[in-house]
């Protein structure tokens, strides 16, 4: 393959990968890339269990809505919850609140500044602040991010988190690619290992073009699909090959190093890389608890072959060891400060200190909470519990397809490939500890073995698409592996990018805007869907905001308007505090995949259907739903009226049924909405 033709495929690959953030694929991969990502953390339009109410909404309305609150959308999701504490604030701050601030800055420079929106927050005297995170007053807010709409929120972290995959997957990987053709010259006495890394790198540069296995990396369906949204696992994969590629980077240096000064002077220009293994390690372990299955070998195997290096002298081990643990502890005191400072603010402003008395610093430190919350199969029961093999038999396939087929049968055949200089072992070392004590645990989702991405890819990149040596030895197998590569990395980047869960998103987006005239609230009831984010309703443009009302709340639950009218709004009893009304005046309510015994009581405590009797009721209510569940519900009090719907969604729970035409089969691939109301008896 000629230089020319690699760059203009990798250029075709990588417009794929920005064309996926920037135009925002559709596909619902799994809820915790809203909930733990931080969108719906910082931007959620429900700030407390207490609904916003429309100012037309009744008595009545308020007493139904606190009937079902239970099923609200909670923006905090529970692991950000002070009593949890499973995740650190700093992840998804880096992912969503660090874009969008550079974002506003730039969109402000380059435009008048936006209106804020107003914020759902408390107005007592102890609480003036805004609840959103981090308070108005820190370096990272700023008043016109308040304005953001729901597809901003949406689409500027994509777009950075799509650049980091560019710097720390494919920048990372071609480091790694010279640093094994660097080992690969010294073993055969061509050169040195630093200046044939030099060489290697420049080469793929100027004469070569990206190397196979960055080629192999963009083409994959997890680096388009994952690799553009704010999971924390896309984040810890980043890290793990940031580390990766340090460890390998000073190995390939210390030949070059040993021949010439020795291994003392070694030791004294080459300590900065330790200290850096160590940071990076603990942003990791911040990152996700997980980090260090992946991470232990690795560095336990750098240390090792630093010590051998350094002809086994102790001192020299220490000292790298000294390094090493304090470059990691100072980097931990700073992410355990961090998440204190937020959440012990969130249990004194948001909860009161209702849930966190007597919780110290100590408390709040993310790793252990996540560790010893997972170690309980009790707790990973709620999640659901999978076989012990299905990470290795069904999400390594699933994610990785050939990739993982080339390393099953490189291990299988114990060729040694693997092992054959340390970088090597070093790599395959980590991907082989992450999958294995991934797999001790009953809860395994396919994300979670998203680091071992790029390591394969390093170490069997090339057999995967067959141009490596073995595979050409065998012309048959190596034609059909690389148009077998595409094909299922189409099928599935298809899938997961656009069908899985496809029209929630765009439900939310498109979701009707109330008139001045008409500001009653509606509710939406989510059944047999993913959770809705309710940031994506955020509105689009800014007229709502010129109506924004701000309802302050006496202590007999009437309202007194603060801002824009006059209208007074009778709340019920349920309204025990002041409160701000944020976003839009709709309800949105999940009932995720319960029973329809449940969607029916819902529909009774919201509508109140008489029987006998002509009703119609004040607040509209919505099901949305795919039409092969909407269907087959069978309720006697209520109609079910299709408004409209979403086309290009799939949910892998719930199938349409056949029904003898592929047509009729292809239109309930859809998300529909449909109003509901009491029959006429």
């Amino acid at each position: 393959m000629t230089s020319l033709l690699r760059w203009l495929l990798y250029t075709i690959l990588l417009s794929l990968r920005f064309f996926g953030a920037i135009y925002s694929l559709p596909g619902y991969i799994h809820p915790d890339e809203f909930f733990q990502g931080g969108q719906e953390l910082f931007f959620g339009c429900q700030r407390h269990d207490i609904p916003p109410l429309g100012i037309n909404s009744g008595v009545g309305v308020a007493e139904r809505i606190e009937s079902v609150k239970e099923y609200l959308v909670s923006i905090v999701p529970w692991e950000f919850e002070p009593n949890n504490a499973l995740r650190s604030i700093i992840p998804p701050t880096f992912m969503t609140l660090v874009p969008l601030r550079l974002y506003v800055m730039i969109r402000d420079v380059l435009v008048s500044p936006l209106p804020p929106r107003t914020s759902y927050t408390k107005l007592t005297p102890e609480t003036t602040a805004s609840l959103q995170y981090p308070p108005q007053s820190s370096i990272l807010w700023a008043s016109s991010m308040n304005s953001l709409s729901g597809k901003e929120i949406l689409i500027i972290p994509r777009i950075f988190m799509a650049i980091l995959s560019v710097i720390f997957f494919d920048g990372c990987l071609w480091i790694l690619v010279a640093c094994m053709d660097a080992s690969s010259a010294t073993k055969h006495g061509n050169t040195q290992n630093y200046g044939s890394f030099l060489s290697s790198a420049m080469a793929y540069v100027y004469r070569l073009g990206p190397p196979i296995e960055v080629l192999v990396l963009a083409s994959s369906w997890p680096c388009l699909v994952f690799g553009v949204r704010p999971f924390t696992n896309n984040l810890e994969a980043m890290v793990l090959s940031c580390l990766l590629t340090i460890v390998c980077l000073d190995l390939t240096k210390s030949g070059d190093n040993l021949q010439q000064k020795g291994g003392v002077q070694r030791q004294q220009t080459s300590i900065k890389s330790t200290i850096l293994v160590g940071a990076v390690c603990s942003i990791g372990l911040f990152v996700r608890f997980t980090f260090a299955f992946f991470a232990f070998p690795v560095v336990i195997a750098y240390l090792y072959t630093r010590w051998m290096s350094m002809k086994f002298q102790f001192k020299y081990f220490l000292r790298d060891a000294l390094g090493l643990a304090i470059s990691f502890s100072l980097t931990s005191a700073m992410f355990i400060w961090v998440d204190s400072r937020y959440y012990s603010w969130q249990a004194q402003t948001v909860y009161r200190d209702e849930v966190c008395e007597g919780a110290t610093a100590w408390s709040y430190i993310a790793p252990f909470n996540a560790l010893r919350y997972n170690s309980k199969s009790t707790n990973l029961a709620e999640h659901g519990l999978h076989p012990r093999v299905t990470h290795a038999v069904v999400n390594m396939p699933m994610l990785f397809g050939p990739l993982a087929l080339a390393g099953y049968y490189s291990i299988f055949q114990r060729n040694g490939r693997t092992y054959n200089n340390s970088s090597r072992s070093i790599i395959g070392s980590a991907y082989l500890s992450g999958l294995f004590l991934l797999s001790c645990a009953p809860h395994q989702e396919p994300r979670f073995i998203l680091p071992c991405l790029v390591p394969l890819v390093q170490l069997y990149g090339k057999d995967a698409v067959g141009v490596n040596a073995t595979t050409q030895q065998r012309p048959k197998v190596a034609l059909f592996l690389g148009p077998f590569w595409v094909v299922f990395n189409l099928i599935l980047y298809i899938f997961f990018g656009w069908l899985h869960q496809g029209g929630l998103v765009n439900s939310l987006f498109e979701m009707p805007r109330p008139t001045n005239e008409s500001r009653t609230a509606r509710v939406y009831v989510y059944y047999k869907t993913y959770m809705p984010p309710s940031f994506l309703a955020r509105e689009n443009d800014n007229s709502y905001n010129t109506n924004a009302e701000v309802c302050k709340i006496d202590e007999k639950g009437t309202s007194e308007q603060t801002l824009s009218t006059e209208v007074a709004v009778q709340l019920d009893s349920i309204v025990n505090d002041s409160l701000v009304q944020s976003c839009r005046d709709d309800i949105v309510l999940d009932l995720k995949g319960a029973e329809s015994s449940i969607l029916a009581e819902v529909l009774r405590k919201l509508l109140h259907c008489p029987s006998n009797t002509d009703y119609q009721s004040e607040i509209p209510i919505y099901v949305v739903s795919p039409p092969s569940v909407a269907l087959s519900l069978e309720f006697s009090l209520y109609t079910m009226q299709r408004k409209y719907g979403y086309p290009s969604h799939i949910s892998t729970e719930d199938w349409p049924t056949w029904s003898g035409s592929v047509g009729r089969f292809i239109d309930q691939l859809e998300l529909a909405v449909y109003e509901v109301s009491c029959s006429m008896k």
